[in-house]
């Protein structure tokens, strides 16, 4: 910037002002001063007439000191900052946007949003590698400048990891071609870590299926799969790990019903569902990609939400998958879809269950995890099988147990240790005995036979014995 005639002019307005005084003095022709700054021979005229008009003041520009019509307040700007640093810290800047037109009646762009808190130095959880170095050579600028150890102190704390990248992979043609599956813990909500069990569409992103868990199970995994044979039909394909859940049977625990490979495998088995496992985190970036963003977004929103219990977290997704679909995911109208028509209730409730090996005990019973039960016919009258009575003792999604042998179904009712009435105390005098309740029973089907079980188990042997487990 030079000083001319008390009027503060930039490079560019110098250079246009020194080269129209040297025309008017007569050491430079109009057609060379054209070249020398650019522009054409009706310009160069128009810089003369203003120079002879108004001086030096004629090349300054008519928005110098205006501040700009969409100039965010500096107020509103303090009130973002705050309201992000107290409310919306752990929001990435999309996210944070969304939530101030939302919740705040702030709308603004993502853009501002950014320039407003990289400015505070309030950085993402989600900022990339190269805006992180750039705040820290600034922060470390400042830090060297720091009159006090405390104001030193308080420049380290501001910043903030950045996100690790994903890599990338073609999507499949057809909706419901192939679902990947898998599950993240995460504080999710309160302190206490929760596991959410999740499965995306690989063709759409659409989120079929969410559910919470304390930890990984069978149980989080059936209810995912539940969502999705009611909601949109039997997939092509699930995509997901081969650890925990989905790995193979430990030869050293014997426990069928603790086997949850060959249980979700054999209700994929039954309704036609190929299950296709990896151990490369890579190879199912799409479900990973999910949790980072749900890792984000969610905590937040259950946090807002008030909401610190399981039941309540599971509850709140069903609302909450419908605006992240509508969001983030393809349209699915655009695709074929390859689901298969759902199965029905019944059948729903019937195949995810756990099947496992029973033996009827000297007292007409069978145990199943540390509870023993007694088998009834239709009418819930007990019916006594013979000891040593082989079969399979099969918990339907709803928890109903059944017990399975000689082309037959019977109910399972538990057998507490200790009557809850008793019926020579509790019950008044003249009150009649309540008959047995009926049990609906299903009626005997395939999946339930013993050797198409062992069939199974046979080819699960084999198919261990393969990939060396």
């Amino acid at each position: 910037m030079e000083k001319i005639q008390e009027v503060l002019l930039s490079v560019d307005e110098q250079r246009q002002y020194d080269t129209v005084r040297r025309i008017l003095e007569g050491n430079q022709s109009p057609q060379r001063a054209a070249l020398i700054l650019g522009v054409t021979g009706r310009t160069i005229r128009n810089y003369i007439s203003g120079f002879r008009k108004a001086g030096a003041q004629w090349f300054v520009h008519g928005n110098r000191g205006r501040k700009p019509a969409r100039t965010i307040a500096p107020q509103v700007q303090t009130q973002i900052a705050d309201l992000y640093q107290s409310k919306y810290y752990d929001a990435s800047y999309s996210h944070a946007k969304e939530l101030l037109e939302k919740k705040e009646g702030i709308g603004i762009s993502e853009s501002s949003v950014r320039k407003i808190l990289l400015s505070r130095n309030l950085l993402s959880p989600q900022v990339h590698k190269k805006t992180r170095r750039q705040i820290q050579r600034k922060l470390e600028r400042a830090k060297k400048s720091a009159g006090t150890e405390a104001q030193q102190a308080a420049i380290e704390k501001e910043i903030a990891r950045a996100a690790a990248p994903h890599p990338r992979r073609e999507r499949c043609p057809y909706f419901g071609e192939m679902i990947q599956m898998d599950a993240s813990e995460h504080p999710w909500f309160g302190t206490q870590k929760a596991t959410l069990h999740a499965a995306i569409d690989n063709s759409t992103g659409i989120v079929v299926g969410a559910y919470f868990e304390r930890r990984e199970t069978l149980s989080g995994y059936y209810h995912v799969f539940h969502q999705i044979l009611e909601t949109y039909g039997i997939p092509y394909m699930f995509y997901t790990d081969n650890r925990t859940v989905f790995r193979y049977k430990k030869k050293k625990n014997p426990a069928l019903e603790k086997d949850s490979f060959t249980q979700f495998s054999y209700a994929c088995h039954q309704l036609g569902v190929d299950v296709k496992t990896t151990s490369v985190p890579q190879a199912k970036g799409q479900i990973e990609r999910l949790f980072g963003t749900l890792q984000q977004r969610l905590p937040v929103e259950l946090r807002l939400a008030g909401i610190s219990a399981m039941d309540a977290a599971n509850e709140f997704l069903r609302t909450y998958l419908d605006g992240y679909n509508e969001k983030f995911s393809k349209s699915k109208t655009d695709l074929k879809s390859v689901f298969d028509l759902s199965p029905g209730a019944q059948k729903i409730n019937l195949t995810l269950a756990v099947l496992t090996k029973r033996t009827i005990d000297k007292g007409h019973s069978v145990s199943f995890q540390n509870h023993y039960y007694r088998t009834v016919d239709h009418d819930g009258i007990p019916f006594h099988l013979a000891p040593r009575t082989e079969g399979l003792l099969v918990e339907a999604f709803d928890k109903t147990k059944y017990f399975c042998t000689g082309g037959r179904v019977l109910a399972l009712e538990e057998i507490r240790k200790h009557e809850e009435v008793s019926s020579n105390i509790d019950r008044p005098a003249g009150d009649r005995i309540r008959p047995p309740q009926k049990k609906n029973i299903p009626a005997m089907g395939h999946p339930w036979r013993m050797p198409v079980f062992d069939s199974f188990l046979g080819k699960q042997a084999h198919r261990r014995h393969l990939a060396g487990a």
